[in-house]
């Protein structure tokens, strides 16, 4: 089935195969009797109070997805899980139109069987490479599925399937080297801009102390104060640019204020950061002469 809706707020393309139930008198752990193909055109924004659980595995594009006031930023194969009682809104951010295939994961075990991956309604969004690796499962699902004449146990199968594959992700992601690594390029990454530690631990499926013992025991020192030298080392290279003044560099650099700054400029550097930069001036029109 092919449903199409274009309205004032979004316009969206969702295709939609259902299964027939399994045979009479058996009760599935979990099974996935439905699962449909997303794509947005752009501008698309919903809210939804869900009976089920649904997770939704993204390909493409970017957007958030809100519940119980709290946000997550969703991304490229990322997965974010609708669950019962849950009134959640969603939407793709601009120019960055989403992908994604979801489908109904029912059964008395649903959301039992989803917390052993790592998702809960406390934490429904993790990042990871999931769409890859799930991939081949959802496309033989979606075709198999919309048979006629499929077979009854199929949608238990999948459901499995669809299981083991995003622990085996998940288990993947938080190896210990391999989650000090994920955390070391995200502090690359972003290194001047505010950083949640805690919101990073939540949404790759730690807790707070596993990811700093981990980067701990990778690197060395605390991911505080990674983030700490590298924003001086690249206040150092920015002294160092010609009409830039002091402020600019701490406010461009991350830094809370110039006070503090300063502060952890001249217990590294031994002098402030003015001083050091006229200093280098100094040098520089010397070596000029």
């Amino acid at each position: 089935m092919i449903q199409h809706c274009n309205s004032d707020r979004f316009t969206y393309v969702q295709a939609v195969h259902a299964c027939r139930r399994a045979w009479p008198g058996h009760v599935a752990s979990i099974l996935v009797p439905l699962i449909g193909r997303f794509t947005s055109l752009g501008g698309f924004s919903n809210r939804n109070r869900e009976h089920d659980v649904i997770p939704h595995v993204v390909a493409q594009g970017r957007g958030t997805m809100s519940v119980a006031g709290r946000s997550w930023n969703v991304g490229p194969g990322d997965i974010f899980v609708f669950f019962p009682g849950h009134e959640v809104q969603y939407a793709d951010a601009p120019g960055e139109p989403w992908h994604y295939t979801w489908f109904r994961l029912e059964g008395p075990d649903a959301s039992a069987i989803m917390a052993m991956c790592g998702f809960t309604p406390d934490q429904p969004h993790r990042s990871g490479g999931f769409s890859t690796h799930l991939a081949p499962i959802l496309d033989e699902g979606f075709a198999n599925l919309g048979r006629e004449h499929g077979s009854a146990a199929y949608p238990e199968l999948l459901a499995w399937q669809l299981v083991n594959a995003i622990q085996e992700v998940a288990g993947t992601a938080n190896r210990p080297k391999d989650l000090a690594d994920r955390l070391r390029q995200h502090l690359d990454e972003h290194a001047c801009s505010e950083i949640s530690l805690s919101d990073l631990a939540a949404r790759w499926g730690v807790d707070r102390s596993t990811l700093f013992r981990r980067f701990h025991a990778a690197y060395g020192c605390s991911p505080t104060a990674y983030i700490l030298q590298e924003r001086l080392s690249r206040a150092l290279e920015m002294l160092t640019q010609p009409g830039i003044t002091v402020a600019e560099v701490a406010k461009t650099c991350g830094f809370p204020s110039i006070p503090y700054f300063t502060r952890r400029f001249r217990a590294s550097f031994g002098v402030p950061p003015g001083r050091w930069r006229n200093a280098g001036d100094l040098a520089r029109r010397a070596e000029g002469s």
